[in-house]
Formats: structure tokens, sequence, C-alpha cells
């Protein structure tokens, strides 16, 4: 069932990441993005997006505090 999934996210957008979004393998979580055009993210995207404190403070203990915690996931993107 993954790898039909795969392959249709693959062959639905032309750019197009994955991530390893769960470190245990008892349940494993990857996650799929994907986008009809290219998207680009500056140094600080993620801290300036992220503005209000209670927000922040949620992130955090999600252990998504900055730009590399968040990004740091995925492999990257293939066009």
């Amino acid at each position: 069932m993954l790898r039909v999934i795969t392959r249709t996210f693959w062959k639905s957008f032309p750019t197009r990441g994955r991530g390893c979004c769960g470190f245990n393998v008892d349940t494993p979580v990857l996650g799929l993005i994907g986008t009809v055009e290219a998207t680009t993210y500056s140094p600080g995207w993620f801290e300036q997006r992220v503005g209000s404190s209670a927000l922040r403070e949620h992130l955090k203990s999600l252990a998504l505090t900055d730009d590399y915690q968040l990004f740091g996931v995925f492999d990257g993107e293939r066009r």
C-alpha cells in the first residue's frame, strides 16, 4: 500500500520531498510534502513565522524550535 501511495504522490507533484517525522522503529512516520511550484525558505523563516509566544511554546514541546529542527528531517526536494 505504501508503494502505491508514494508512486501516486510522486506522479502528482513535480516538486516533492519526504521526511522521517517519527524516529521510532515500532511506529515510523513518513511525511510527504508536495507542491506544484518549487518553494524556497530564507534563513530565519521559521522564527519569523512563529510570532506568537503561545505557539512558540507549543512547538517547543514538540521539539520544533528553529529552522534546523523543522527542515532537518527532510531529505530534500526533487524536481
